[in-house]
Order: structure tokens, then C-alpha cells, then sequence
């Protein structure tokens, strides 16, 4: 089928075409390393390069493009599936990147202008900094890439923080080795049931998508091939693209993700173990099937967690009403409140916080760091992780035959102050886990 679309233009203008450098500079790029691994971004470029040298923007409308490239049916509705948006999108970034290293020293380069599909072909000066690359430098970038690359040095940050800044830490630790030994058995028999830990981070795109349709996205509608479309229509009915175009496409990450991975790299068991770090819109059901982890966020930002909230006694709801995170306290016990509301703003006020150890039936260990504001989710992190926070609640737990302590969860109070930590937590109540999760 490729074939098809390597075939140079038949017409320029009604006269007979002749392939000229240009359509030499577009058989090469095709063929190049950057479209090795990317077949329809290959048939998307070809058919919009042979429209514009053959003088055919009647064939370069994104509706033509979905029909041409996609298999979309004539007369399918380009606002409901945006398809081929974000492919253009991806095309324009493998362009960028092929001229700016295959394809360098290329008489042309070829772009595709933000709201048109058709190509551009500019002659590139002899100078090694083409006028394009010149203005594109000296502009300041626009809004969207800000936000991608803010959202991709967050992880970028959380992870080589986590992983280069071990040495460092191992050196402080083995200057102060002394360690509660509750804490040492807690964290030593949550890494003996697997080889490997996988740190899970929010998707907080997921989060303010579910604001804007003010309803809450399931699970199993996160892992449908439909969410993307599913989140394009809520992105565009909401105007979300107004602040970042293609916004259900971002990859946004909390501030509080990267602290409280910085946070659990203080542990030294976790500094010698197997970890990673991902972001939880490229894990799968294979992921929460094998070796620990540790999921950050409840699940109005981290959608894995719903996997395992639903066995526990402390957990969230979303207020869409009042656009508030709540901590739900499903059987309360006599001094207890049934609901423990967020944090605020402004002004000093509690912010709440849960941490919750569960065990897989296959006998993973699941850790989960969740809170009713970025402030709780910190000071839960905060406290699982600081030997001295944490280590009179682990002497009063139960105990397994191996030592550590028996599954459990536990809420905890602390001061915010204009949506920041500001005091130590306080434990507010805490109950046994299931022995087995309901997951395997």
C-alpha cells in the first residue's frame, strides 16, 4: 500500500509534473530513520506533499485527509474525531526533528504551517542556521510547548532526582545509619514480596478533564481506546484548548508528584532496590500485576488507584459542586467524623492525608500516598517516609510471623497554610487492611 503514496504527482496546474529536488527531498525524508517506526505519520506526509506539488489543497482538508490516510468514511464528522489533529501535531514535531538533524544540510525545509495541513517548501540559506531555525530560536516559545515542557521536566526532574541523587543520599545515610526498627521492618517487608517497585505518577490532565465534564472518569474508561476522543470532546466543549491547544493531550504532573518522590528516595531500602518511576497514562494492567508499587494520588488524579480505594475504609470523593477533594470515612468509629473536607486556599485550615499499605493475593505490596489537597499528599509522603514521623505508629501496629507490620491505613490531620504544609501530621484514625486485596 505504500507504493501508492511514493509515486510522484501527476499535475502542477493541469500541466505534467516533473519531479524537481523537492519531490527528491520528499522520497528521502519518507524513507528516513524519523518516519522508520511511524507508518501512518509516513502515508499522512506523502499524501499532504504530493497535494501540494501536484496544487491540490482541495485534497490537503482535514476531512480529505481523514478519508485519504485515515480509512475514515466520506462525510465523517472531523469535530467529533480529531484524528487527524493530532497527527498533524506529531507530524510538525518529526519534521522539526529531521531538519534539525538528518536533515540538516537539505537545500529545503519542508513545514507545515498551525492551520492549514499543506505543506511549505522554503530554500534553506547557505548559512548552517536556516532563517526558520533563526526566528524559531529567537521567538519566545508559545504557550502549549511551555506547558509540555514544563510537564515533561517535572517527571524528567522527579526521576534523575530519584535516581543520580542515590549516591548522595546513601553517603548522609551511612553517616547516620540509626533507624527506628519499626520503620526498617516496615520497609524491608514491603520490598521482600517482589524484585521490583514502580513508582506511579498522577496524570493530572485526567484530573481537571474530569472538572470540566464535572464527573468522574472511571478506570475502565481511562483504558478504552476511545478515551483520547472521549477527552477531546470534553477538552473542546469546555474551551480547555483556549488555554493549551490539543490540551487533553498533555502530559501534566504535579509539583507534589515530584516532592514526594524526592521524599521516598530518602529511603534507603528503596535507594538498593529495583525502582521505577512512570507516569500513569503509559501503564497498563501487566504493570499492576507484577512487583510492588506505589501509587501517588487518589483517584480523581491517579486513576490506578481505584484498583485498590475499594477495598479501604479511608477514601476520596470528588465534590464537583464545590470542585472540592473529600475524605471519606466509610464505617465510622466513635469520635470520628464521616467526611474530613480539603484544605483551602487561604487562611490556615487542616489539610488531610491517607497512606495505606495493602497486600495483592499474589502477595505484591501495594503502597498508596493519596490526600484531599496537594498539602495532604505531601504530609502522608512525608510521614510514611521519616523514620522519626512515622515511628511510634508503627510500633502499635500488629505484627506478620516475618516481622513487619500487618496491612493497614491511616489518616492523618496537619496545618495548611495558603495550600501548603505547615505543621507535622497528626494521626486522626487508622484501621487494618485487608489481608488480600481484591485485586491479584
Amino acid at each position: 500500500m505504500s507504493n501508492a503514496f511514493i509515486s510522484p504527482p501527476e499535475e502542477t496546474n493541469g500541466s505534467a509534473f516533473v519531479p524537481d529536488d523537492r519531490w527528491e527531498l520528499v522520497e528521502r525524508l519518507s524513507s528516513s530513520s524519523t518516519f522508520q517506526k511511524a507508518y501512518r505519520l509516513r502515508r499522512f506526509f506523502l499524501h499532504v506533499a504530493q497535494c501540494a506539488l501536484a496544487n491540490k489543497p482541495e485534497d490537503a482538508t482535514e476531512q480529505q485527509i481523514g478519508i485519504h490516510v485515515f480509512g475514515r468514511t466520506p462525510g465523517y464528522n472531523p469535530n467529533e474525531d480529531n484524528i487527524v489533529r493530532s497527527h498533524a501535531r506529531l507530524l510538525r514535531l518529526k519534521l522539526e526533528h529531521y531538519f534539525a538533524n538528518e536533515g540538516k544540510a537539505d537545500p529545503y525545509i519542508i513545514s507545515i504551517p498551525k492551520g492549514q495541513y499543506l505543506p511549505v517548501f522554503e530554500a534553506r540559506e547557505s548559512s548552517t542556521v536556516s532563517p526558520r531555525q533563526a526566528v524559531s530560536d529567537a521567538a519566545a516559545p508559545n504557550r502549549r510547548v511551555l506547558i509540555h515542557a514544563l510537564a515533561a521536566l517535572t517527571l524528567i526532574f522527579a526521576c534523575t532526582t530519584f535516581l543520580t541523587g542515590g549516591l548522595w543520599l546513601r553517603a548522609r545515610a551511612e553517616e547516620h545509619p540509626d533507624q527506628p526498627a519499626s520503620f526498617n521492618a516496615f520497609w524491608n517487608s514491603f520490598l521482600a514480596a517482589g524484585s521490583s517497585t514502580l513508582i506511579v505518577a498522577s496524570d493530572h490532565t485526567y484530573g481537571l478533564l474530569q472538572e470540566a465534564a464535572r464527573r468522574d472518569i472511571p478506570l475502565s474508561r481511562y483504558l478504552a481506546s476511545s478515551y483520547s476522543q472521549d477527552a477531546g470532546r470534553i477538552a473542546r466543549n469546555s474551551g480547555l484548548p483556549g488555554l493549551a491547544a490539543e490540551f487533553n493531550y498533555l502530559r501534566l504532573n504535579g509539583f507534589d508528584d515530584v516532592s514526594d518522590t524526592l521524599r521516598l528516595g530518602r529511603v534507603d531500602q528503596l535507594r538498593r532496590a529495583d525502582v521505577g518511576v512512570r507516569f500513569a497514562r503509559d501503564c497498563n494492567l501487566r504493570d499492576m500485576a507484577s512487583g510492588n508499587l506505589i501509587v501517588i494520588g487518589s483517584h480523581h488524579t491517579n486513576p490506578w488507584a481505584e484498583l485498590f480505594e475499594r477495598d479501604l475504609n479511608f477514601t476520596y470523593k470528588f465534590d464537583y459542586g464545590l470542585m472540592k477533594n473529600y475524605c471519606l470515612n466509610r464505617s465510622p468509629r466513635k469520635g470520628e467524623a464521616a467526611t474530613y473536607p480539603p484544605a483551602g486556599f487561604s487562611g490556615e485550615q487542616d489539610a488531610y492525608g491517607t497512606v495505606a499499605v495493602v497486600r495483592a493475593s499474589s502477595g505484591r505490596r501495594v503502597l498508596l500516598i493519596g490526600g484531599t489537597s496537594m498539602a495532604g499528599a505531601e504530609m502522608a509522603a512525608e510521614f510514611i517516609t521519616n523514620p522519626s514521623a512515622c515511628a511510634r505508629f508503627l510500633d502499635g501496629l500488629p505484627r506478620t510471623p516475618g516481622g513487619g507490620p500487618e496491612p493497614f491505613e491511616v489518616l492523618l490531620r496537619g496545618m495548611c497554610v495558603a495550600g501548603q504544609q505547615a505543621g507535622a501530621p497528626v494521626v486522626v484514625a487508622w484501621r487494618s487492611a485487608p489481608a488480600r486485596s481484591t485485586w491479584p
